[in-house]
């Protein structure tokens, strides 16, 4: 072979080497491109879903929020219509204890500051004294006497409790625990419906 053919086939080598290389360039080109558009859809329709899932979870608890507030919103309006049926519940039970008192009175002489103290300490309104161990030391306090020191009343105060302090004292302790567990029951069923 003459250096002529050897030249001609290292061109043509040499040509079929470019034109692969150049063929190979760009079909690898072509699956790159291929590749970031099935990149681009993929993040697309993962975009997508979590845009849709992002919707639903703020619409359920957009739901969830408006069912909470018409609950509370319901509670609240039975505690005020509890509250509204107990005004109206002491104010007739003012009318019948005036009556029933001013008849009581005629036939009761009224409790004692000793019975007053008694009762307090019962209730945590006044400091438990230390009792004498002579009960007839104890009872020296007659009506109309002056209070007893730690009775809860003050000086100048009458020493008999009438049937109508007595009766004003329970519709204010019964009105106090009655609102207290409407309240009660009102927050329980807040909080219990809240719980998931």
């Amino acid at each position: 072979m003459n250096s002529r053919n050897i030249l001609v086939i290292l061109l043509l080598c040499l040509c079929c080497g470019a034109a692969g290389y150049v063929r190979g360039g760009s079909v690898e080109a072509a699956r790159g491109r291929a590749r970031l558009a099935e990149q681009a859809e993929t993040s697309a329709r993962e975009a997508e879903a979590r845009a849709a899932a992002t919707a639903e979870a703020e619409r359920l608890a957009r739901r969830r929020l408006e069912e909470e507030t018409a609950r509370a919103a319901a509670v609240a309006g039975e505690l005020s219509e509890t509250r509204s049926r107990l005004a109206a519940e002491r104010r007739a039970f003012n009318r019948r204890m005036i009556r029933v008192s001013e008849e009581a009175s005629r036939r009761c002489a009224g409790l004692s500051a000793d019975w007053v103290r008694l009762y307090n300490e019962a209730l945590g309104l006044a400091p438990v004294e230390s009792v004498p161990s002579d009960p007839a030391a104890g009872a020296g306090a007659a009506a109309g006497s002056a209070p007893a020191a730690g009775s809860g009343l003050q000086p100048g105060t009458p020493v008999t409790v009438g049937p109508e302090d007595l009766l004003a004292h329970v519709r204010d302790y019964g009105g106090y625990c009655r609102s207290l567990r409407a309240q009660t029951e009102a927050l329980l069923s807040v909080t219990e419906g809240a719980k998931p």
